[in-house]
């Protein structure tokens, strides 16, 4: 698979090295090196690149409901400042390689590469080949700190809040009591209750 970046994000191009500059992008494809990378399924949906559920699922949805010429990070970062004040936390349960666990979450991000695009990078180990998904549980943060989660967020140390913890594994179940709707790759796609995530081992070759 060859990438020229034409997103908004561009996610998983930023987190293979390849320029956002559409001109450049095509240097690299003429350029012909390979890599295999991960994928993920995520209910049967194909995933390159970041899957996540609750406010991440609510933000991709409310998005691409947006007219594509109003698309950009400053109506993305104002839809954010307009829902999240009055967002609440759901309960999920999450199964990890069969072992499960109870966690209040404002979203649960399923990371193959490390960011959501626009370098926002919410899993700063993610590596896109090494055969596990990052399950970054966000837990509720009060609108005072939210600044400083998102400077983490944009300076690749989201890990270091108290706030977030990440997990791994190969295979994720998520169970959650609400008709969920999921981000796969920047789009939002409803899943249901159970969202069943699996990796597939450097199963994608990409020209990067």
């Amino acid at each position: 698979m060859g990438i020229i970046p034409c997103g908004s994000g561009n996610g998983l191009a930023r987190s293979l090295k390849i320029p956002v500059s559409r001109t450049k992008a095509v240097e690299v494809l003429n350029e012909n090196r390979m890599k295999r990378i991960d994928t993920m399924s995520v209910n049967g949906n194909f995933c390159a690149s970041i899957a996540g559920i609750g406010f991440d699922a609510l933000i991709a949805k409310e998005f691409q409901e947006k007219p594509k010429n109003t698309r950009g990070l400053h109506s993305y970062v104002q839809l954010i400042a307009t829902k999240y004040p009055t967002y609440k936390a759901n309960e999920y349960k999450i199964e990890i390689d069969g072992q499960s666990s109870l966690h209040k979450a404002m979203f649960i991000c399923l990371a193959n590469a490390n960011q959501f695009g626009y370098n926002a990078i919410v899993s700063p180990n993610s590596r896109i080949d090494d055969g596990l998904i990052d399950v970054c549980i966000v837990k509720n943060i009060p609108l005072i700190t939210a600044p400083h989660t998102a400077m983490l967020l944009l300076t690749n140390n989201l890990d270091h809040s108290h706030r977030v913890k990440i997990l791994q594994g190969k295979s994720i179940k998520i169970y959650n009591n609400i008709n969920e709707y999921a981000n796969i790759d920047g789009e939002a796609k409803k899943v249901g209750k159970t969202v069943d995530i699996t990796i597939k081992h450097k199963s994608l070759m990409v020209i990067c």
